[in-house]
C-alpha cells in the first residue's frame, strides 16, 4: 500500500526537479511527484541517494540521511537535512494517497506505521 508524506503543517513531501525534497499543498498536477513509500519500507531511494525512515512519537516518523534529520519548516519550500534533533518540523506522518480514499486531506485519519508488516506505532 503506497502512503504519502505529510508535514505537521498539513503539507506534502514532493521530488524538485533536481532531486530536492519540496514540501507543497496538494494538487492534482503535483501528485505525480508526491514521494511515495510503502508502510513496510525502512529506505527512500531518492535522486540523492538513501534517505532512512524511523519511527517516532504518535505514529510519525522522522527522515535521515547520515545521522541528520529532514526538517519542513513553516513557509520554507526546501526540505533538507538540516537538523540534529528531532522536533514537530522533523516528523512527518503518513497517509493514505489520495486517489485511493475519498477522505479530505483536512480531514486525514494518520495511519500507522509498521515494520516487518507489524503495527510499531
Amino acid at each position: 500500500m503506497s502512503m504519502l508524506l505529510m508535514t505537521s503543517h498539513h503539507t506534502f513531501l514532493r521530488w524538485g526537479e533536481d532531486g530536492a525534497i519540496i514540501q507543497c499543498v496538494y494538487r492534482d498536477d503535483l501528485a505525480k511527484d508526491l514521494i511515495r513509500v510503502d508502510p513496510n519500507d525502512s529506505v527512500i531511494v531518492g535522486p540523492r541517494g538513501d534517505i532512512i525512515i524511523d519511527l517516532a512519537l504518535n505514529g510519525a516518523v522522522t527522515l535521515s540521511k547520515n545521522g541528520i534529520f529532514y526538517c519542513a519548516e513553516p513557509n520554507v519550500e526546501l526540505v533538507e537535512a538540516s537538523r540534529a534533533v528531532v522536533g514537530l518540523w522533523e516528523t512527518f506522518y503518513t497517509v493514505l494517497d489520495k486517489s485511493a480514499s475519498a477522505t479530505s486531506w483536512f480531514n486525514v485519519s494518520i495511519r500507522p506505521w509498521t515494520h516487518n508488516g507489524e503495527v510499531v506505532a
